[in-house]
């Protein structure tokens, strides 16, 4: 593969796919560092990754598997999985997938990204990120942020998104009404 055929089959796409993913975030996640990066790296390791088990399992119809061949499906694997969840912002994933990209250069530049962003990576004892999947989480935040900090911006962001979902009496500045469940009985 040539490096033009790189840009355009994997670094245009990805790059067109992490600015929208990114314009999304925004619009939900407010407060939070921007991950045009990560979804970058997410997204072309998920193709890479796609392109390279394809390209394998065409390899190994026409010419039998081998030892080559086996490597190779286990790193468009590997590559493929550690994208999908990159994106997801998992801390697993971003490890996996910058050691797995074996480019010392994007091993430093990634060191310095996600350790701006570690704390907003997905772990096992937060296992849902609210704001990208759109959904609740089961533990309620302070209703009542005291200083502006970055915390407090995530923790006042969550409270009024979660209104919205019926969970909080609150209203919510996105929806702007009660939700249905928590509106007070007229006496």
């Amino acid at each position: 593969m040539d490096p033009l055929s790189v840009v355009f089959y994997i670094a245009l796409p990805s790059a067109f796919a992490s600015f929208l993913l990114e314009a999304r975030r925004k619009g939900r996640a407010t407060g939070l560092c921007a991950y045009t990066w990560g979804y970058f790296q997410g997204s072309s390791g998920l193709l890479l990754g796609t392109l390279t088990l394809l390209f394998s399992l065409s390899a190994a119809e026409s010419n039998g598997i081998n030892s080559t061949l086996a490597v190779v499906f286990v790193m468009g694997a590997a590559w493929a999985t550690a994208g999908y969840y990159v994106i997801r912002r998992r801390r697993w994933a971003w490890v996996v997938h910058t050691i797995a990209s074996f480019n010392p250069a994007w091993w430093m530049i990634n060191y310095v990204y996600a350790r701006n962003r570690w704390n907003e990576f997905v772990t096992p004892d937060k296992p849902t990120a609210p704001e990208l999947s759109g959904t609740p989480s089961s533990e309620t935040p302070s209703p009542l942020p005291a200083t502006s900090g970055f915390r407090t911006r995530i923790r006042r962001w969550h409270w009024e998104s979660w209104c919205c979902y019926g969970e909080l009496p609150r209203f919510c500045s996105s929806c702007l009404s009660v939700p249905p469940i928590m509106t007070p009985a007229v006496k």
